[in-house]
């Protein structure tokens, strides 16, 4: 009889554990103005007092569609509430009319605003990760691979807070868009060369490749990464995030890769639909991953 009222304490505890709710949503707040638009982002606050960790959360689509408010984006800021983590959705500008380094420098300053007034919105400036999915999972790894830009000496004060996370969520995004992987689907490599601006394979357009990819430029001192990707992915390979953690593990850096059964993304709907709780194995052990290297 002992054992099965701690076993019933233990599921319950297990069942309610993460399962904050979004108590603040503070939408359409314009982060950077620049070539004539105005970026926003969406903050969503979790439930419980500050501060909050916060997941600078990036939309995919392939780097010419998408926005702040897109499926992928949203079901990752739900997701991260439930351990009481504030969100911030963003929006930067798209290609092919804004093409590389547009979204990245968009994707910076988008974090150095929201560490500029962390006190205002009760956020962690020692806790920011970033997430996202396919192009927004290539742009967080970007985000984390590459070194600190902040400048000290800066008159904006939003240009001298950091622009490297503490941590890095990708799903399936690419890690090199230079790889001649003969896995690499044709549609894939369209929107690469529509992204980098580019209309060959010539060393040049090579070169540009290699500045737009976390595996190329990845700095020391880079934080720990977490790779969510399906096995069965024809358009972004699994094989980018296994390079990517390889590269990681050389240098001393914790990361991990989840393989899902499933291709680009179909496996989320999944995730989308579960309860607080019961969510699939893979994002229990994600955030077990986040946990120890995160939110500690």
């Amino acid at each position: 009889m002992r054992r099965l009222i701690v076993g019933a304490l233990l599921l319950l505890l297990l069942t309610r554990a993460g399962t904050a709710q979004i108590a603040e949503t503070r939408r359409d707040m314009v982060f950077r103005k620049i070539d004539g638009q105005e970026l926003k982002l969406d903050l969503y606050l979790p439930e419980g007092e500050g501060p909050h960790p916060i997941a600078l959360v990036i939309h995919g689509g392939g780097w010419f569609r998408g926005s702040r408010r897109s499926m992928n984006a949203t079901l990752l800021v739900k997701l991260l509430a439930r351990d009481g983590v504030a969100g911030a959705s963003i929006d930067y500008r798209l290609a092919p009319k804004s093409p590389h380094p547009a979204q990245i420098e968009d994707c910076r300053y988008a974090m150095q605003w929201l560490l500029a007034n962390a006190t205002k919105f009760g956020l962690d400036k020692k806790k920011v990760m970033a997430c996202g999915a396919s192009s927004g999972g290539h742009l967080a790894g970007l985000l984390g691979a590459q070194a600190n830009l902040a400048d000290p000496n800066s008159k904006d004060r939003i240009a001298r807070e950091r622009t490297r996370p503490d941590c890095v969520l990708s799903f399936f995004g690419p890690m090199d868009l230079a790889s001649d992987d003969e896995e690499t689907n044709a549609a894939g490599v369209r929107l690469v060369k529509q992204f980098l601006g580019v209309r060959d394979r010539s060393e040049s357009a090579l070169a540009a490749a290699r500045l737009a990819s976390p595996l190329h430029q990845l700095a020391s001192g880079a934080p720990p990464f977490l790779f969510i990707h399906g096995k069965q992915d024809r358009l972004v390979p699994v094989k980018q995030s296994h390079s990517m953690a390889r590269a990681l593990k050389k240098r001393g850096v914790p990361s991990s890769v989840l393989e899902v059964r499933g291709g680009h993304g179909d496996f989320t709907l999944l995730l989308a639909a579960s309860r607080p709780g019961a969510e699939p194995k893979y994002w229990q052990e994600a955030r077990a991953f986040l946990k120890r290297h995160w939110l500690k």
